[in-house]
């Protein structure tokens, strides 16, 4: 199980234009969240987590992919 040493991190899903990502998705139907719907479901997993808070249990980080260079 998850403890205090471990982290979630939440990072929205924003695909490569140069990926093939989203010509995949739209080709099943699968739309992209808007920022509202994003957010939505974040708020909807954090609810679902059973384990404790900090620092008994997994630190619950934001975690912005665009932040880093590649």
């Amino acid at each position: 199980p998850l403890d205090g040493e471990d982290i979630i991190y939440f990072s929205p899903f924003r695909p490569d234009p140069a990926a093939p990502y989203a010509d995949i998705a739209k080709a099943e139907g699968i739309e992209m969240l808007d920022e509202d719907d994003a957010r939505a479901q974040e708020r909807a997993i954090r609810a679902r987590l059973t384990q404790p808070m900090p620092p008994a249990g997994p630190k619950r980080v934001p975690y912005n992919l665009h932040d880093f260079v590649y």
